[in-house]
């Protein structure tokens, strides 16, 4: 599939009145890490990581729960989080 088709795909699932702004790339492998390493990479660049925990940030409690739901509103239905640490 080109661009093109990608965007009038995109726009019938989501039932868009508008042409949405669509970036598809095939991920390549990595010569040192493989495909898994390139699909790894490429798979933390929509939340870059951060630790909320980092004593340098100085978050209040209420500042890290506030982060979370923050991020948790922003990526809804978007498949791009996930969570480390306890």
């Amino acid at each position: 599939l080109n661009q093109e088709e990608w965007t009038e795909l995109w726009q019938k699932a989501m039932k868009l009145d508008y042409t949405p702004m669509v970036d598809i790339r095939a991920v390549k492998a990595d010569k040192g890490k493989g495909l898994k390493g390139a699909i790894l990479e490429t798979a933390k660049y929509p939340v870059k990581p951060f630790d909320v925990t980092d004593e340098k940030m100085d978050f209040t409690d209420q500042e890290k729960l506030q982060i979370v739901d923050d991020m948790l509103t922003g990526l809804h239905r978007k498949r791009q989080i996930g969570f480390g640490k306890l």
